[in-house]
């Protein structure tokens, strides 16, 4: 009798990145290792809205097409109602303790997400079904919520070999930068998706090495995959350095990324180059957005874009002198990869993470000195940036990487 041969099912989940929109440093992850699928290995799949055991298909065409930022209707009116969301957390909490309040909630957030009617299209389809000899993907936000691990545990228990990328360990390592219900969702869901995984993913030695502190091991391989640096370099080659242009911060407003120290730097500073700040803002922005108002009051040149896309970012770096990194603590640091990648210097905190990158246009200074924040960003001023050799890790290496241990 003729052996039968098992072709073996790449799963690669989207369903975090697909529900939220969002543009943010897992998001992007997620969307360059489908860009870089170029052979169609993976097969992406979605959950269901209600049932995390029914999972179906969706192409790359589909899944890139429905982008983050885009400036639809429907998305203006998703930023909005979520913007006023936010101000009412404690509805949002008084929802969530009675079934009924929490499924209106999930309800009115997929209802008014810019993919809804691509999850109406979705929902028609057949469903997967995992069986052993598959493989199990998951390089998103896996900690979110209760149906996001139940489709990781899932695959699991369907006989599925399961890979997970742990970004960072931050919510256990420094709770103060997160939100209660972010950090205890974290917790309990990091450990379950740990104890159903074959293989775990880490993007830096910093994030093995907190890890290993906190999880004891039984039969999981640990290995490290270095992420892409060009992302945000499509269009954008590499570029003449330009003193007089402005200084570029890229990253959620959120504690961790450390705004409010650059700001107050800032604000002193009598460095004539304007200040440029890009991405949304997150938890805890409301300081940093009332110092950017009344900066702006004092004639401080300063700008704030919220919802820029990859091409109207590749505009503001092209006439960018300097990225500042000043963050407290990170899993990797993408936005210094690919400041570095197209040309650009970076003045950045000196935490273990971004001292793994070994380049002559970094100038580090110590969280909180703003003196040292000043003197490296006037060094760099003068210097500009320097060709060197370094090569860094792109999309294309980034999918190979992670294609050798599925």
């Amino acid at each position: 009798m003729d052996k039968i041969t098992f072709v073996k099912k790449i799963y690669f989940d989207v369903s975090v990145t697909f529900k939220n929109g969002l543009n943010t440093g897992i998001q992007r992850v997620v969307r360059s290792i489908v860009e870089a699928d170029k052979q169609k290995r993976l097969i992406l799949i979605v959950g269901d809205r209600n049932n995390p055991s029914i999972i179906r298909k969706i192409s790359h065409a589909e899944f890139l097409d429905n982008k983050a930022n885009s400036k639809t209707f429907r998305s203006r009116l998703l930023s909005n109602l979520i913007k006023h969301l936010r101000k009412a957390r404690l509805l949002i909490a008084l929802a969530n303790l009675s079934r009924t309040g929490k499924r209106v909630r999930e309800f009115i957030q997929i209802r008014f997400s810019p993919n809804f009617m691509l999850y109406v299209k979705i929902e028609k389809r057949d469903q997967i079904k995992f069986v052993p000899n598959d493989v199990y993907i998951t390089l998103d936000a896996f900690w979110n919520t209760d149906k996001d691990i139940a489709r990781l545990i899932h695959a699991k228990n369907s006989g599925a070999k399961v890979l997970i990328l742990i970004h960072d360990i931050l919510p256990m390592s420094h709770p103060q930068w997160f939100e209660k219900s972010n950090i205890r969702n974290f917790k309990k869901f990091l450990s379950e998706a740990v104890n159903n995984s074959d293989v775990l993913l880490f993007s830096s030695d910093a994030v093995i090495n907190e890890f290993r502190k906190r999880f004891k091991l039984s039969n999981q391989a640990i290995h490290k995959i270095c992420l892409g640096s060009n992302s945000i370099r499509s269009n954008l080659k590499r570029r003449i350095w330009n003193r007089e242009g402005c200084i570029v911060m890229v990253g959620t407003i959120e504690p961790r990324k450390n705004y409010l120290e650059v700001l107050k730097w800032f604000r002193k500073s009598q460095i004539p180059n304007p200040l440029i700040i890009v991405r949304r803002p997150g938890w805890k922005s409301a300081k940093v957005k009332f110092i950017i108002r009344i900066m702006k009051m004092q004639g401080k040149n300063i700008k704030w874009i919220k919802n820029a896309n990859d091409h109207e970012l590749s505009q503001i770096l092209e006439r960018a002198s300097i990225g500042i990194c000043a963050s407290k603590d990170e899993g990797f640091g993408l936005p210094l990869r690919e400041f570095l990648e197209i040309g650009l210097p970076v003045v950045a905190s000196d935490i273990p993470v971004f001292r793994e990158i070994e380049s002559q246009n970094i100038k580090y200074f110590n969280l909180g000195n703003l003196h040292e924040l000043e003197a490296a960003v006037e060094s760099t001023m003068n210097q500009g940036f320097i060709r060197e050799s370094v090569k860094f890790t792109q999309w294309d290496d980034a999918y190979n990487a992670l294609m050798l241990h599925v």
